[in-house]
């Protein structure tokens, strides 16, 4: 905000105190510049640890301060590598289906960031990464947004997200621009139109570049659109399943429970009907220290009995790679079906040996949920209703 606000008015303040400008660009070299320089935090990335929004979201604003504010080509070099870096890092842990582990709100975060780190760079670099924009992994990270989309207002979500992530901004009818997609334009404006007329340009946004590119593009953002129709989707990276008519919209996630921002909520699935929640994941409360602690799982919201799914008293499912699914079966059509083995998603110590779920969508027509048991266990099912 300080260099968004320097390159804007820094006149301005000179003409108040010369000491205003001084300030703001001492303070930059010495928050961002030299720590960022000197110095590796984890969300830089140098190799196979895990990376998550934070890495882009992070870069993004060094970026900006770099090349908003009057620094030297050769720092400016250096601060562009070490970004390429922390970009490389970030996209290896996307699969190619480019979807967001973290959920539609954290793709403001990640996705749209990892958008402006690319744009700035191909900016200042003479449109050098101009071909990145068409790389498929790139383009489906772009998507993910339209796909994820339930109905309305809504989207869905699973691990910390909420299903009510908010509009569409300008930056993702930027990216959809960038990456070629069509689709996404159009549902990118369709989304900011159900913005009320004074939420539009974003009066309670903290990034003051998000702002101004809201105005900047305003006669872009301001065109009338309607929803793409809405497609079947299945993201393998994740092992989730999205199916829709023109009632219903349902997701199953498979795959396990080490995502980022995790619930134990494997095999779980929400359900809307004409644009209302049915069958829900409450997403999580405000975040606190308990959140990001070992304490984690005690909070209600994470835990596999507060979702769409049986437990076994007081065996329920745990946080870890190794608590995953199987799939079975997978059909997408008029008919859709997903077949889970979920067994191995629980507690070692639950005398279970297999836990089958099996959700099958006929368009038009009705969801059907079948489960089968094997063990000396007692099934425990659990919807969270609307």
């Amino acid at each position: 905000m300080l260099a968004q606000t320097h390159a804007l008015i820094c006149d301005d303040l000179e003409a108040i105190s010369p000491l205003l400008n001084k300030r703001i660009i001492s303070e930059i070299e010495k928050r961002i510049f030299i720590p960022y320089d000197t110095e590796h935090f984890w969300w830089m990335g140098s190799g196979e640890e895990p990376m998550n929004n934070w890495t882009v979201w992070c870069t993004q604003n060094v970026l900006l301060c770099t090349f908003l504010l009057p620094t030297d080509q050769a720092f400016r070099a250096k601060v562009a590598a070490k970004a390429l870096l922390g970009i490389d890092c970030f996209l290896k842990d996307y699969g190619e289906d480019g979807c967001c582990s973290e959920g539609a709100q954290y793709y403001r975060h990640a996705g749209l960031c990892l958008y402006v780190c690319l744009d700035i760079l191909n900016d200042v670099s003479g449109n050098a990464l101009k071909p990145v924009f068409k790389e498929p992994k790139i383009r489906n990270i772009a998507s993910y947004i339209r796909h994820i989309h339930a109905q309305g207002p809504y989207y869905f979500n699973f691990s910390d997200c909420s299903c009510l992530a908010g509009s569409c901004t300008i930056r993702e009818y930027l990216f959809a621009e960038a990456v070629g997609d069509e689709k996404l334009v159009r549902f990118a404006l369709a989304s900011s139109n159900l913005k009320e007329e004074e939420d539009r340009d974003l009066p309670n946004e903290i990034n003051l570049t998000y702002r101004l590119l809201e105005l900047v593009h305003a006669s872009k953002r301001d065109k009338a659109a309607s929803f793409p129709s809405q497609e079947d989707h299945y993201y393998p990276s994740v092992g989730l399943c999205i199916s829709r008519d023109d009632v219903y919209a349902l997701a199953v996630k498979a795959g396990g429970n080490d995502d980022s921002h995790n619930h134990n909520d494997t095999g779980s699935f929400t359900l809307f009907k004409n644009s209302q929640p049915i069958l829900v994941d409450v997403g999580v409360e405000t975040y606190t220290k308990q959140t990001f602690s070992k304490d984690r799982y005690s909070i209600w919201t994470m835990r596999s009995v507060y979702h769409n799914i049986t437990n076994f008293p007081p065996y329920e499912q745990l946080a870890g790679k190794e608590y995953q699914s199987k799939i079975l079966k997978l059909e997408q059509g008029e008919t859709s079906t997903i077949t889970l083995e979920l067994a191995a998603a629980y507690d070692r110590n639950c005398p279970l040996q297999s836990y089958q779920r099996s959700v099958t969508h006929t368009k038009g027509k009705e969801i059907v949920l079948r489960e089968s048991v094997e063990g000396e266990v007692q099934p425990v099912l659990t919807l969270m209703c609307m």
